[in-house]
Parts: structure tokens; sequence; C-alpha cells
């Protein structure tokens, strides 16, 4: 999910807007769906079925989702860094640990 409209390279308006719920039970409107490129350690990849919610205040990307799509995860034995690969090994991003969330460490697409 992000919310940043200028991130997408394809881009579908959904017909009714989708309730996204938080923890704390806060929620957004998801107003539509697409792809995004990021670019990682070895190079740019594409995100598929990327949601639009506007009043994010920052990119979430969700594990098990990118596990389900064949992502593998995996976190340093003190949890303080994520890498996200392919099946083949190909690392797609890494991530460290602030303040109780990971953050991807991502460069300009």
């Amino acid at each position: 999910m992000t919310p940043r409209r200028d991130l997408f390279i394809t881009y579908t308006v959904l017909p009714t807007p989708q309730r996204i719920l938080f923890g704390g039970g806060a929620s957004a409107p998801a107003i539509a769906r697409g792809s995004i490129r990021i670019a990682g350690p070895s190079g740019t990849v594409t995100l598929e079925d990327v949601l639009h919610v506007p009043e994010l205040a920052c990119n979430l990307l969700s594990l098990p989702t990118a596990t389900r799509r064949g992502v593998q995860v995996a976190f340093s034995a003190g949890g303080e860094q994520v890498v996200f690969s392919e099946c083949d090994g190909k690392v797609i991003a890494t991530g460290s640990a602030r303040d109780g969330l990971f953050f991807l460490d991502l460069l300009p697409p």
C-alpha cells in the first residue's frame, strides 16, 4: 500500500473504495490498485496489485501477502535486519528495524 500516486506505472481506479483496517481500529480507503517499481540491491523489481491509499503516512508492505506470492523473508538472529528474496535467492530488498518497525533500504526507481 502506498499514499503516493506518482509511484504507479499501472493504475486502475476501484469502482468502490476498499476500506483498509489498521491496528487500534483505524481505517482508510483504498481508491485504486496497480503496479509500482522499487529499486533494491539487485535492481528494479515490479510489485503488482499495490493499493493506493492516499491517507497513509508512509508505504506499507504486507509480509503475509509477499510470502503468498513466493517472496522469501528472512530475519537476522537478533531481529534487527530483514531480507526479501526471490525463490532463486536474488535479493529484492533489505531492511532495518527502528522503533519496532522494519524500514526497507530502497533506492529511487
